[in-house]
């Protein structure tokens, strides 16, 4: 077991110092509130190298707010145990996390992927990065994580900064999103599926903005919408949006869309 400590940068920067120091031909990340379940390497390490598995994935022992548990799995759809990435993102794979999965070593560095440090979403951000590269993504059946729902989490806070944070962190996957669907383009099919979910997640940033739940500050909302102005993600585009995203998105862009 080798050790690295290094002065506080926060999760992302931590983990890309893992994966530089990492030996093996697997990389898995655990969260410092969270914990394996007992012996599920051995099982994770074999499945993974049977499968000859870009991304093996295992479920979830999440703990609930009221300390009951469920276990989740990361996709729903999935009809068959070993898919193609693209695939996975058709049936709904949970971008939300990196973690009850390992990744091949020679995969990541292969496509150059690391986390973005100060970013909130970062997980999705890391994982949208990935999937549509990767040739087989294999599906555990049995859990293999422990996941505490910790109600003081900064990913969790009400916080001005950190909503604000959490909707720019939004803002770099709508505009990854976008970015692959034109590299996709010949898949039709993976394309459309990017494209809207970059328009998806524009249209319920925006409508963030004007929920006054969220309290954000005028300043801070112009600052949200100068920085999707800049990354050109106005105006959303509305094929393959349901009818509500479709006239929420028609009236953003009237608004903002110039």
């Amino acid at each position: 077991v080798s050790y690295y400590e290094q002065e506080n940068q926060g999760q992302a920067v931590a983990r890309n110092l893992g994966m530089d120091k990492a030996q093996g031909e697997y990389v898995m990340f655990v969260d410092s509130d969270d914990y394996l379940l007992e012996n599920v390497l051995n099982g994770i390490y074999a499945a993974a190298k049977k499968e000859d598995a870009d991304i093996c994935v295992g479920k979830e022992k999440v703990m609930r707010k009221d300390g009951t548990f469920t276990i989740d799995s990361d996709i729903k759809k999935v009809t068959a145990n070993s898919i193609m990435g693209r695939d996975a993102l058709l049936n709904g794979m949970v971008l939300g996390s990196v973690c009850a999965r390992v990744f091949r070593k020679e995969f990541l560095l292969s496509n150059n992927v690391q986390f973005v440090p100060d970013m909130k979403h970062e997980d999705v951000y890391f994982n949208l990065s990935l999937l549509p590269y990767a040739d087989r993504v294999f599906f555990v059946e049995n859990p293999i994580y422990y996941y505490r729902w910790n109600g003081k989490s900064t990913d969790r806070s009400n916080a001005e900064e950190s909503v604000f944070k959490g909707l720019t962190g939004d803002l770099e996957v709508a505009l990854l999103a976008m970015n692959l669907a034109k590299i996709f383009i010949d898949d039709k099919a993976l394309s459309g599926y990017l494209q809207k979910l970059s328009s998806s997640l524009m249209v319920g940033n925006v409508y963030s903005l004007w929920n006054e739940n969220k309290k954000l500050s005028v300043y801070n909302k112009k600052r949200y919408i100068n920085l999707a102005k800049q990354r050109s993600l106005f105006p959303i585009q509305t094929k393959g949006l349901g009818w509500k995203s479709f006239v929420l998105a028609t009236i953003i862009n009237v608004i903002y869309g110039r």
